[in-house]
């Protein structure tokens, strides 16, 4: 084998891993058990800090993402073509800047790898038409900028299905309060107090922080559900408000609410578990086929033969 031969090889079988790489990064991965584990039984992601003067975000001050997106933010929020998944990232709680720098980044590293990956080439000999390599720069820059949108979408869609289901249980919580007689809002701060998980750390910062406010808890609870986009939320919100306006005892309701949630929960689950079990026909189909020829094609050749 001639260095020339040897030096495609390599460059060949690096631009396969670094495309195995960048599928690896963008579809979902399962997570690992001590994160999940941490995220059930901890706090969770931290809130990201504000600055009391100015209204910026702080968390993440210090990467680079952070600081190249500080300073685009300003000028692409006022654009209209030009989205935020506020809700998406709320609920993860990431601030806008550092979403906006990932954007920029994974679009910036896109125009690089096409030049420099030919620029490699080249030192062997190896030209491609100008063309090529401009339009694969502007699809991969393309792509790398539509990345964490995707990102954010499948992490946020995560987050509130571990926010509905812990969501059952504070409901469940609140109903049991209720038809024991305590008042409304010590219900939902007494069912908040029950978990240490990062859905009920917030619920309970939210109504703690009503409370200082003067503000009614059901109040509170309809803006997080319209912040974070969790209709469920919006549901306890309104029959809470209900049984603070009117005195009435809502815990056959709540506890119908929370039954109704779990129904749709396991419904749901069961709907995936059913696509997922479909799609190992395939695999099994094609495995069988394999198996049918392997037996086949022996007993073919020997009738053929004799």
């Amino acid at each position: 084998m001639s260095t020339f031969h040897f030096w495609a090889i390599a460059l060949a079988a690096i631009a396969t891993l670094g495309l195995i790489l960048v599928g690896l990064r963008l579809l979902p991965a399962d997570p690992a058990l001590g994160d999940a584990m941490e995220r059930l039984s901890g706090a969770g992601p931290e809130p990201y800090n504000v600055d009391t003067d100015t209204g910026a975000d702080l968390a993440g001050a210090d990467a680079l993402s952070y600081r190249v997106g500080a300073r685009v933010y300003p000028r692409l929020r006022s654009q209209a073509w030009f989205k935020i998944p506020t809700a998406d990232l709320a609920i993860l709680r990431e601030s806008p800047q550092k979403f906006v720098g990932d954007k920029i980044l994974s679009a910036a590293l896109g125009l690089v790898i096409v030049p420099i990956g030919l620029g490699l080439l080249a030192l062997f000999g190896l030209t491609v038409p100008f063309v090529f390599p401009v339009a694969g720069s502007l699809l991969i820059a393309i792509v790398g900028f539509f990345a964490p949108d995707a990102d954010a979408r499948t992490r946020a869609a995560s987050a509130r299905l571990e926010f509905t289901r812990a969501l059952a249980a504070f409901i469940d919580f609140v109903a049991l309060n209720r038809s024991g007689g305590v008042a409304a809002f010590q219900s939902l701060e007494r069912a908040a107090a029950v978990g240490d998980s990062w859905v009920f750390l917030r619920l309970d910062a939210e109504l703690q922080k009503a409370s200082l406010a003067g503000q009614a808890p059901w109040a509170a609870l309809s803006n997080l559900a319209a912040e974070l986009a969790l209709p469920e939320l919006g549901d306890l919100a309104d029959i809470m408000t209900y049984t603070g306006d009117q005195g009435a005892s809502v815990a056959d309701t709540l506890a119908a609410r929370a039954g109704a949630l779990r129904s749709a929960l396991l419904a749901k689950e069961q709907g995936e578990a059913g696509a997922r079990t479909k799609k190992m026909d395939a695999p099994l189909g094609a495995l069988a086929v394999l198996f049918m020829i392997m037996l086949l094609v022996p007993a073919a050749v020997n009738i053929m033969g004799v």
